[in-house]
């Protein structure tokens, strides 16, 4: 998933991630697969056990100087923000699924539920399902 989002961008310049190893992992991999450094890692304790305001609010408090975020935690909890963001978004998420959200303007404590836009939805197994 991290070469597939290294394709097709947009790159995140930053990573924050839950503490879980895993998603730790996980995040580790994408770090270099899109050619950051450790530097653009935050580790957020406060991803793992969130709830959906909780994340949100973690939205909200993500520093401006970055365009582009990625975010890596835990279903079901990202399910349900994703959904609260933009209610058109998707309804199930695979693990590794990268959704792509734009914020319709503003900056990141502008992340309100509804002032964000689906621009793309992918998961490890998006191009044999649609075959």
């Amino acid at each position: 998933m991290a070469d597939r989002l290294a394709e097709r961008g947009p790159s995140p310049e930053r990573i924050v991630s839950s503490s879980a190893v895993r998603a730790r992992a996980t995040a580790e991999v994408f770090l270099d697969r899109l050619g950051l450094s450790s530097e653009d890692l935050v580790i957020e304790p406060a991803i793992y056990g969130a709830d959906c305001a909780d994340l949100i609010e973690i939205i909200r408090s993500l520093d401006d100087r970055y365009d582009c975020i990625m975010l890596v935690g835990h279903n079901p909890t990202f399910v349900e923000v994703a959904g609260r963001l933009d209610p058109g978004c998707v309804g199930h998420l695979p693990t590794c699924s990268v959704v792509t959200l734009e914020l319709d303007g503003g900056g990141w404590s502008d992340g309100r539920e509804g002032a964000f836009r689906l621009l793309d939805f992918d998961y490890p197994k998006k191009d044999r399902d649609s075959a």
